[in-house]
């Protein structure tokens, strides 16, 4: 199956659904998160929760609304793909989580 690339548009889009902003505001960020992975989808969810687990983008309650650093978040050293940033998710489980992974990926899918 070949998926196309997400645009631009279709990545502030589905921020603005998530994160519940305006457009303008979101504009830079999602500008970003499109250059980081050219559009990919599971990437650029992959990515957004990685930001938000790690702190860089940050949900302020007495505000109601998301905060970032729009040129820490240029300068962020970021994986080459979703399934380097899945890995690198992963491997920073407890080693418990890990092995009750590992058993729960023989079941499969059926």
């Amino acid at each position: 199956i070949n998926l196309p690339s997400l645009t631009r548009k279709d990545v502030v889009d589905m921020m603005m659904t998530e994160m519940r902003l305006p457009r303008r505001i979101l504009r830079e960020l999602s500008d970003i998160i499109h250059k980081k992975t050219s559009g990919h989808a599971l990437f650029v969810v992959q990515l957004l929760n990685s930001l938000v687990r790690d702190s860089l983008v940050i949900y302020s309650p007495t505000k109601n609304r998301y905060h970032w650093d729009c040129d820490q978040l240029c300068n962020l050293q970021t994986c080459d793909s979703a399934a380097s940033l899945i890995v690198s998710n992963l491997s920073s489980l407890p080693s418990e989580a890990l092995q009750h992974l590992r058993v729960l990926s023989c079941f499969g899918m059926k």
